[in-house]
C-alpha cells in the first residue's frame, strides 16, 4: 500500500503539486484515507507503559510484531492469523503464516469501530471523557477479530 509521502515525493515545491495533481481522485482518496485511518491507529495500538491491563499480548489492537504497519483499508485488504491463541492482523508476513484477507462483509465492522473511536478521540469539546470513549471503542476490535476463522 502506497502512502502520499511515497507516492509524491519530489524535490522541489511545484514539482511535488505537479505529481500531486497528477493522480487519479481514486488514487487520492484512497491514500488520503488510508493514511488518515492508519496514523489514528498507529497512535493507540499499543498500550502505555503505565497501563496496567496489558491482557493483550501488549497490543490495544490486534496486530503481530513489533508496531503498527500500514494496512489497506480503503480497499479492505485486511490481513489476519490465527496465533493459536487470537486472531490478528497481518500486514507483514515474511514466514509464510497461515493468513487470509477479511470479506467484504467482515471489514464492515472492522472500520465502523476504527471509525466510531476516530470520531471520539476529535470531541474537544468533552476533553475529560475522550481518551477513555476512543479506547473503548478500539477495545471492541478485539472481540469481534476473535469471531474470525482462517
Amino acid at each position: 500500500m502506497d502512502s502520499l509521502y511515497w507516492t509524491v515525493r519530489w524535490n522541489t515545491y511545484s514539482d511535488w503539486i505537479k505529481e500531486l495533481s497528477s493522480l487519479h481522485k481514486e488514487e487520492l482518496v484512497a491514500i488520503s484515507f488510508n493514511e488518515v485511518i492508519n496514523k489514528f491507529i498507529s497512535n493507540y495500538a499499543d498500550f502505555k507503559q503505565d497501563e496496567s491491563d496489558k491482557k493483550w499480548h501488549w497490543k490495544r489492537i490486534p496486530y503481530i510484531w513489533w508496531y503498527w504497519r500500514p494496512t489497506d483499508f480503503y480497499n479492505k485488504n485486511i490481513s489476519i492469523w490465527d496465533s493459536g491463541s487470537f486472531i490478528w492482523i497481518m500486514e507483514n508476513n515474511k514466514w509464510d503464516y497461515p493468513e487470509r484477507y477479511l470479506t467484504e462483509t467482515e471489514c464492515e465492522p472492522v472500520l465502523e469501530i476504527i471509525w466510531k473511536a476516530k470520531l471520539e478521540s476529535e470531541k474537544w469539546w468533552s476533553l475529560g471523557d475522550i481518551e477513555r470513549n476512543t479506547l473503548s471503542e478500539l477495545d471492541k476490535l478485539w472481540d469481534l477479530f476473535q469471531t474470525f476463522n482462517i
